[in-house]
């Protein structure tokens, strides 16, 4: 995922993106090690929330990162963030005319 994708950072939100052939979209989280197993919990919880709306990527798969920060930051805002970072990541991913990467040939 990480070769092939690309990633989009806004706020604390991590965001990797990349074509999938299945043509649904498949959502991944990915959780640091923090102090307790009911912080990291609360992560996914809260990433999983946010992340609802991220299913309308159609053909892609994306995975969620964020560390613990995730815990103070008001609700709303991160979903904002969550969504706006997997636009970005989607739109840097999405295949362009001329091929892979979306490199036009010389």
């Amino acid at each position: 995922m990480r070769s092939e994708g690309r990633l989009a950072r806004v706020g604390i939100i991590r965001v990797h993106a990349a074509v999938n052939p299945v043509g649904t979209a498949r959502i991944g989280l990915a959780v640091p090690r923090v102090r307790s197993a009911v912080s990291r919990n609360r992560i996914r919880r809260r990433l999983r929330a946010a992340g609802v709306a991220l299913t309308a990527h159609e053909g892609f798969d994306l995975v969620v990162s964020a560390g613990e920060e995730v815990l103070r930051l008001p609700f709303g805002e991160l979903r904002a963030q969550v969504n706006e970072a997997a636009r970005l990541a989607v739109a840097r991913a999405h295949p362009a005319p001329g091929g892979p990467g979306g490199r036009l040939a010389p």
